[in-house]
């Protein structure tokens, strides 16, 4: 009975000691509001927002339990990744051909579904998006692509 107490308090001590380590946010001073990829419709925008920016762009709307270790290590994670694949914001400063690359990748992650993630789905339902919110992506990014990858071959 001793060892589970002494266990338990350590584990407790540990837990709110992790509490004073903070992570760096993904927060930017900038208001960016909009994709820096030119030509976005507004309801295509719409739809990046809110199942898109948290992890894409540079600034995250964090959720309540986004303060609390160790799960804002484990958030923070998928926001630097995430942002480190594709940043909406800085998008225009990418090559074309990896504008192009990434905007068919997009396309390609909503028809297999692989994004957005499915824990972030759980949570955020925001982000469980429609078969008409997936066709609207899927239908702007072939679109972009396409335009893109024609500029390129100029």
């Amino acid at each position: 009975m001793r060892f589970i107490k002494k266990t338990m308090l350590f584990g407790l001590s540990a837990f709110l000691l992790l509490q004073f380590i903070r992570p760096q946010r993904n927060e930017s001073t900038q208001n960016f509001g909009n994709t820096q990829i030119q030509n976005v419709p507004n309801e295509v925008q719409s739809i990046l927002k809110k199942a898109c920016y948290d992890c894409h762009s540079n600034n995250t709307d964090y959720p309540w339990y986004g303060s609390v270790q160790p799960v804002a290590f484990m958030l923070n994670r998928h926001v630097f990744g995430g942002k480190e694949q594709l940043n909406f914001d800085v998008f225009q400063t990418y090559s074309l051909k990896k504008q192009y690359n990434k905007i068919k990748s997009i396309g390609q992650q909503i028809k297999d579904e692989t994004m957005p993630l499915e824990s972030y789905r759980w949570i955020h339902t925001e982000a469980r998006l429609t078969n008409k919110e997936k066709s609207l992506l899927v239908d702007w990014s072939d679109s972009t692509y396409n335009k893109l990858k024609a500029k390129s071959d100029n």
